[in-house]
């Protein structure tokens, strides 16, 4: 399957942007007593709004909406909405392939640079090649030797091999729409708005 890239339009004027958590919880039927368990397959989701969209990207949109064919279809997005506001560089990559739970380790960066701040989101591939995103849940400096241990949500899915470039200038996700159904309103002057639901395809 091919995996589009989103098209280059103007940013939504209204993004609401979350993960949907899946847990499995159970209730003693005795004593009422309640235990949740966090499970994998949490997924990032998106509400994009447009309220008023010049004729030339409400015509990109559409067509672009048109060609996934629903749910069918894939496509690269990301947190464009949350730019990295960690000042350290370097070139970091996963360090050690077993990588497992809430936190990586992550090799390349400048000696005791600032990795990352809380909020910030990074990615990196797969085996397969498809990006996988993730939110750092605090801040992280690297070691004089330039390794960071980064908190994460949702937790690693699948270990990734040693030396996978890490994402952190515009990290991204395999999205797909959260339904088939799409419209858009048109008003005088050519202009256009629309809202588009999108979920992380996972796989």
């Amino acid at each position: 399957m091919t995996i589009l890239t989103f098209p280059a339009i103007n940013y939504p004027s209204q993004l609401t942007w979350r993960l949907i958590a899946n847990t499995q919880t159970h209730r003693s039927p005795f004593d009422g007593s309640t235990q949740t368990l966090r499970m994998a397959g949490e997924r990032w989701a998106a509400t994009l709004t447009w309220e008023t969209l010049k004729e030339d990207d409400w015509r990109l949109l559409t067509a672009f909406v048109s060609r996934l064919g629903g749910m069918s279809g894939r496509f690269y997005y990301g947190p464009y909405h949350a730019e990295r506001r960690a000042t350290g560089t370097g070139t970091p990559l996963i360090n050690d392939s077993i990588q497992t739970g809430g936190a990586i380790s992550v090799k390349g960066w400048d000696a005791s640079a600032q990795a990352f701040k809380a909020g910030d989101f990074l990615s990196y591939n797969d085996a397969n090649g498809r990006p996988l995103l993730h939110q750092v849940t605090a801040d992280s400096t690297a070691s004089g030797a330039g390794v960071a241990t980064v908190s994460i949500a949702p937790p690693v899915r699948r270990s990734v091999a040693d030396n996978t470039p890490v994402e952190f200038a515009a990290p991204v996700a395999v999205f797909m729409l959260g339904g088939d159904d799409f419209s858009t309103t048109f008003r005088p002057g050519r202009f256009g708005a629309t809202t588009l639901e999108i979920v992380e395809a996972l796989v």
